[in-house]
């Protein structure tokens, strides 16, 4: 499994809490923490950034381990 450090950015698929229902979207996430959460999943914390890498917002989020995508670690991009 995939576990991001903090500085890595990832791309991942970000699902709606299960009461509104399927769905969800992609985000680019420059990753100040990851820590284990229930159900084999992980939660994030970080900046998401824009198309040009620069922060659009402050983020924390529950993602599944198998849609998560390394993009960058700090200073490559």
């Amino acid at each position: 499994m995939y576990v991001p450090e903090p500085g890595h950015i990832v791309w991942a698929w970000i699902r709606p809490p299960v009461e509104d229902g399927a769905g969800g979207r992609a985000a680019r996430i420059k990753v100040r923490s990851a820590e284990a959460a229930p159900h084999d999943r992980l939660r994030l914390t970080g900046a998401e950034l824009d198309p040009e890498y620069r922060p659009t917002g402050d983020v924390s989020v529950l993602v599944e381990p198998d849609r998560l995508w390394p993009v960058a670690t700090e200073g490559d991009e």
